[in-house]
Formats: structure tokens, C-alpha cells, sequence
């Protein structure tokens, strides 16, 4: 997936080997708002350890309460520190300490503010770290002078479906709190690349054929292509969208597709076709778990991630998807906006898909 998240303490401990998202910004460490003092973030050697091991991009912030040019640096050295090898930029976070503005940085001037976050930043650079500002949309346009911060990483925080209006020029866009996926416990942030940032693509998770054609196939995928992710395509038949309205239940579908095209167990054959279902329920429906040669069609395999999510339904093709989905509560959706979890069905009998990447 190519959203980023971005954690801390609150997500308390995560297991980053069933986190579906491929890259993650983590704190460091903060300087306490009252007393001034460097604290280590106590979840983020273990973040940083885990994330990597589990093969993710990652990124750093630091919530900054620095007063002076000299705090500010300390600051920065603290981070990179920490850092190790990075993939995104090493953060600063602007912001108040609490909802009194109480913090010992909060009620400094906007002019003031501004040279700390540019010592910080300079200093990430001195130290051969490309830097970055986080800050809100209006922290950025009422607290922090955008001029003479144009040059580093811009990351702004909007919730909202529309996309911020200021900064001018940022690369990512923290659009929601209030992320959920497997793996972490407690609500988190998610963010995306906008503004210079690359495209995203919508990629695709599908039982396409067997090795030789669609019936009478050998178990398992024998070609690597049997089941398979690609960039989402026009169907001629056209596609049908359906949505689950709960963010755990889709997140949870994109991640069992994902298992499911990396288990090299599971082929494609409209004879057996429900063999990894039959296979799967002892290991709570999670496709990657199975560990004998079995089978599935495209659309018994979205039946399989379903289940994993928690929702169970009775077996369907292509043609009765659509009444089945709906009647379980997913949502007929547009094509516009396509989100990991979303499954995808042709408008009359023939092809089904599921969405892991948007």
C-alpha cells in the first residue's frame, strides 16, 4: 500500500510483519514541553528494529520544544543519532505541546519558531540526512514562516477529503487519525504523497487462470502467475465496485489478497475451487498460512479474504456477487476512488479482484 504511516508509544507494540503498509515514519524521541529535557520515545528502538526487519521504508520525526538555535541542533543530532539507514526524510514536528499552549516553545513568535525548525533542519543536513517539517495547515500559514522552509521535506497535516490549500508545495498530505490495519492495536495516522510526489497506482489482487487453462489444473501455483497482482485495467464487461464500511474490514481483505498471492500453495482451478476455503478454516481463514497444494477461482478467493476479515458468506460466483456483498453490507461504490479492500466484479457474469493498493 502506499499510504504512510506514522507512529509512536500511542500504537503501543506493533507486529510490523502483519502491517500492510510499506512504509513508516516513526518518533524518536520529544523534548518535554514542561521540563525541557530529551526523552526517547519508549517504543522507538523496537519500531525501528521491527520495521526494517519486516522490510519496510522508513522515515524519523522528532517533536521539537526547542527555545533557542542551540536546542534545536541538539535536537537534530538526538534524531539522527537514531536514524540508521532511512528512505524518507528525518522530521521535524511543529506543533503545541498541549490543548493549553502551555508547552515552553508555544508561545514562542512566529519569526523565532521559524530559525529553530531551520537549525533543526540544517543540522539533519550537515549530518547527510535529508530533512523534513511537519506541521498543520495552519500551523504552517499562522505559526511557522514558509519562505525560508521551501527548500526542505514538506509534510502537512489536513484531515479532511480535501486536500490542503497551504503550503503551496508539500510531498505528504496526513489526511486522517484514525488509520487501522493488522498488526496495530490503536488508531493511527495515515498519510499520502501529493503535490511532487509520485502518482499513486491502483494495483490489483486476482486468481486469474491456471497454468494450462481454468479446469483440470495441478494443485498450487505452478506458473507464479496463477494468482497475481497487476495495475488495475478496464474490464470490456466493465466493473462493479463494493465497499465494507468498516476501515478494519477492508484493510484486513487487501491483506489476506496479499498473503494469498505470496503463498506459492495456492493455484487456480474452477474445479476445485474451493479447496483454500475448505483449507484456510483452520488457520482463521488467512490464505497465507495454508501449507498444502490447494486451489481457488477469482471469485472464491475474494470469499477467502472476506472471511479473514471477519466476514463469512455463502459461496458465490461472479454473477450473484453483487446481491451477496450487498445483502452482507458492503456498499456499491464508484470507480473514481478506488481504496485497498475495495473488491471489484465485471457487470455480468466473468471476472472478480480485489484491490490492494489505491
Amino acid at each position: 500500500m502506499t499510504d504512510i504511516i506514522d507512529v509512536s508509544k500511542y500504537q503501543k507494540t506493533i507486529n510490523w510483519r502483519q502491517v500492510p503498509y510499506d512504509t513508516a515514519i516513526i518518533r524518536v524521541g520529544y523534548r518535554g514541553g514542561r521540563t525541557g529535557a530529551i526523552e526517547a520515545d519508549p517504543y522507538a528502538a523496537a519500531n525501528l528494529v521491527n520495521a526494517r526487519a519486516a522490510g519496510k521504508r522508513i522515515g524519523i520525526y522528532f517533536f521539537t520544544q526547542a527555545v533557542t538555535i542551540d536546542e534545536a541542533r541538539e535536537e537534530a543530532d538526538y534524531a539522527c543519532d537514531r536514524a540508521g539507514k532511512l528512505d524518507l526524510p528525518v522530521y521535524v514536528d511543529s506543533e503545541y505541546s498541549n490543548k493549553n499552549h502551555t508547552g515552553r516553545a508555544d508561545r514562542l513568535s512566529r519569526d523565532a519558531r521559524t530559525v529553530c525548525v531551520v537549525a533543526f533542519c540544517t543540522r539533519v543536513m550537515e549530518r547527510s540526512f535529508k530533512a523534513g517539517v511537519y506541521a498543520s495547515q495552519d500551523w504552517f500559514k499562522h505559526q511557522l514562516d514558509y519562505s525560508k522552509l521551501s527548500s526542505y521535506s514538506i509534510w502537512v497535516a489536513r484531515y479532511s477529503d480535501q486536500a490542503p490549500t497551504y503550503p503551496p508545495k508539500y510531498e505528504l498530505w496526513q489526511y486522517t487519525s484514525q488509520g487501522q490495519c493488522p498488526g496495530i492495536t490503536e488508531r493511527f495516522d495515515l498519510s499520502r504523497p501529493y503535490g511532487q510526489a509520485e502518482k499513486k497506482k491502483v494495483l490489483i489482487a486476482q486468481a486469474s487462470k491456471g497454468e494450462t487453462g481454468i479446469r483440470g489444473q495441478i494443485a498450487g501455483n505452478q506458473n507464479g502467475k496463477e494468482l497475481n497482482i497487476r495495475d488495475y485495467y478496464e474490464h470490456p464487461k466493465g466493473w462493479r465496485g463494493f465497499r465494507h464500511p468498516e476501515a478494519m474490514v477492508c484493510a484486513r481483505i487487501a491483506y489476506a489478497a496479499l498473503r494469498a498471492v505470496q503463498n506459492p500453495r495456492i493455484g487456480y482451478d474452477q474445479g476445485d475451487r474451493n479447496s483454500l476455503y475448505i483449507a484456510s478454516q483452520k488457520y482463521g481463514f488467512d490464505p497465507g498460512e495454508v501449507k498444502i497444494d490447494v486451489e481457488c477461482d477469482c471469485t472464491s478467493l475474494t470469499r477467502v479474504c472476506c472471511a479473514y476479515a471477519g466476514v463469512k458468506l455463502p459461496d458465490y460466483n461472479s454473477a450473484t456477487m453483487p446481491a451477496v456483498l450487498i445483502k452482507a453490507g458492503f456498499r456499491e461504490i464508484g470507480l473514481d476512488d478506488l481504496k485497498p479492500g475495495d473488491l471489484l466484479c465485471t457487470k455480468t457474469r466473468g471476472h472478480a479482484c480485489i484491490v490492494v493498493q489505491s
